[in-house]
């Protein structure tokens, strides 16, 4: 009996042996695919970055654009040499655009649009000559961006810190972010700020940092209608006498007639005025969306529902007590994009806040490496989209998808649904699943992992432990 008893044991401590030996051979395998998977994928971010730091030294080499930074830099001509009663004064800015570039008369005039009091960031960059002062802005703009991405990476790691920043630079909107010297790095900068101070609480700096969002009215409606709803008034307060302070900074400067024009300016791009360069049909929102689609007398019905329906979407994300924890906070970023109705492909520069959201959720490298590279991937292929279809919607579809890796990735950094710690081989086994789907959008093989079918029953537990829990 005991003979028989001993053999039993002998048995089963072999099978054990035989199946963690080749448990631990399927995970070696698994961690150098791994490895080098993720390399390819930080290698791939690392090329886009080359490739858009080339294409901006090109331009620096032969000749500044005369765009976005054309409007920003006469605004500030027109404090130094007019005064700002006629900031918004469309024939004056025509008048300062000639003496840059002659050709402007071709086109559409690049109007100022922001608030008055947003010029008077600009006033000293006009003392400059315009190459001069593009380029300098173009240094700050890095900066500005650096900056934003080390306070919402401040409690990560370094690697963690510097992948975030890579990424965000390897992407399109980066690229045009400098390419027309635009001022959504420091917006990224303050809506770091105002993530920052809602997930710690800070409701006073909060209010600050959300009015200060009104340098681009447009991005602001979402946060405010937001926080109405989840009734956080003390922020909202703040904001209120903030936004009343710097109104009256603009009305001082600008007078009752400065702010009829700037009034005019902005009904000229609610109506997509053929005059200016607004170019709503190309904005990489709901309403550029219809646009394109050219939906022709229900055009703006279809904007309005889909904006209606993705702030549902937004506030049921945000249901129940008030939790700004990272998903919902990377809803209310797409959802401010979405909404806005002026948005371009620069302003989609805050997905690098999403990279910084998506880090203590997924606390491990090989899988933010391959995040960062489907961001950017998502981004260079949109270019070559059909004119009918939205480059925002696939970097939505494709923060959507990260959202859900993080979501099972979860698991791996928090335990099984049971409250046990998990094993370090069972970490490793539920991660495979985030980088299942990723190897799904690069188009590579489903199965460079392991073959599931080929698993004993135990390892199989262990592999969908992730899917089931």
């Amino acid at each position: 009996m005991n003979t028989d008893a001993k053999g039993h044991k002998s048995k089963v401590a072999g099978q054990r042996s035989r199946l963690r030996s080749s448990f631990d051979f399927r995970l070696s395998t698994l961690k150098q695919r791994r490895f080098s998977f993720s390399t390819l994928a930080a290698v791939l971010v690392l090329v886009l970055l080359i490739v858009n730091a080339a294409m901006m030294m090109s331009y620096h080499m032969k000749e500044v654009p005369t765009y976005d930074f054309l409007a920003f830099y006469t605004a500030g001509r027109i404090l130094n040499e007019f005064g700002p009663s006629v900031l918004y004064s469309l024939e004056t800015q025509r008048a300062l655009h000639r003496e840059i570039e002659p050709l402007t008369d071709q086109r559409p005039l690049w109007a100022y649009l922001n608030p008055p009091f947003v010029a008077l960031l600009f006033a000293p960059l006009a003392l400059m000559s315009y190459r001069a002062a593009y380029i300098f802005m173009a240094l700050v703009n890095l900066m500005l961006l650096i900056a934003a991405l080390l306070i919402g990476t401040r409690s990560q790691s370094r690697e963690m810190r510097w992948l975030c920043t890579l990424g965000t630079l390897a992407t399109v909107p980066a690229y045009y972010a400098f390419y027309n010297g635009q001022l959504v790095c420091l917006l990224l900068l303050i809506f770091a700020l105002l993530l920052h101070d809602l997930q710690r609480g800070h409701d006073w700096r909060a209010g600050v940092w959300l009015a200060l969002l009104l340098m681009k009215p447009q991005v602001i409606v979402v946060p405010v209608l937001l926080l109405a709803w989840k009734r956080r008034f003390k922020t909202l307060s703040v904001a209120a006498v903030v936004a009343a302070a710097l109104g009256l900074v603009s009305f001082a400067m600008v007078g009752l007639a400065g702010a009829r024009e700037y009034w005019q300016v902005m009904q000229m791009s609610v109506t997509n005025d053929p005059k200016l360069a607004f170019y709503a049909e190309t904005m990489h929102n709901w309403r550029g969306f219809f646009l394109r689609a050219d939906l022709s007398k229900w055009t703006t019905l279809a904007t309005v529902g889909a904006c209606a329906a993705t702030l549902a979407l937004l506030f049921w994300i945000w249901r129940g007590r008030w939790q700004p924890d990272p998903q919902k906070l990377i809803a209310l970023i797409f959802a401010a994009l979405l909404v806005s109705p002026h948005c371009h492909w620069h302003d989609y520069v805050l997905i690098g806040l999403v990279f910084a959201l998506l880090v203590p959720l997924v606390k491990d490298s090989s899988t933010m490496w391959l995040i960062a590279a489907t961001f950017a991937l998502a981004s260079w292929a949109s270019l070559w989209l059909p004119n009918n279809f939205s480059a925002v919607h696939v970097i939505a579809v494709a923060s959507l998808l990260a959202i859900g890796l993080t979501v099972r990735s979860t698991k791996l950094n928090y335990g099984t649904a049971d409250g046990h710690e998990d094993t370090k081989a069972q970490r490793e086994m539920k991660g495979t699943w985030c980088l299942r789907v990723l190897v799904a959008i690069f188009g590579g093989e489903r199965r460079f992992l392991y073959d599931q079918e080929n698993m004993s029953p135990q390892a199989q537990n262990l592999s969908g432990a992730s899917v089931l829990d």
